[in-house]
């Protein structure tokens, strides 16, 4: 879980407490984070635009296909986020000897190369 900056405290408070008065302390958090990013989302942001990108990205060539494409219209920063954390994986991979699993392979080759 990665809690909001600004309810960090009500959290905390809440960590000793019953979970009716969490529940209590939290209500309508939902509500206001779904109201928060529906009023980031510009008025012209297409959602034809993730078709787009899922038809882009099934026309591209076995082992050309990107491992995350990202499409945000809100600009939030997302896409820095997941490159960062993408890198800091890779690099987990390799350092923990599965670096192979960073590369796609194609396992019919693999099959008939075995046989």
């Amino acid at each position: 879980m990665a809690p909001i900056i600004s309810r960090m405290p009500v959290l905390r408070q809440t960590r000793h407490e019953s979970p009716n008065t969490r529940q209590v302390l939290t209500q309508g958090f939902a509500d206001e984070v779904r109201k928060g990013f529906a009023s980031i989302v510009p008025a012209d942001a297409d959602v034809a635009a993730v078709a787009d990108a899922i038809v882009k990205v099934v026309d591209t060539p076995f082992g050309k296909r990107p491992f995350r494409v990202h499409i945000d219209p809100t600009q939030d920063g997302a896409e820095v986020v997941n490159m960062v954390s993408d890198r800091v994986r890779a690099e987990l991979l390799r350092r923990i000897g599965l670096g192979d699993l960073l590369t796609p392979r194609d396992s019919a080759v693999e099959l008939q190369s075995a046989a």
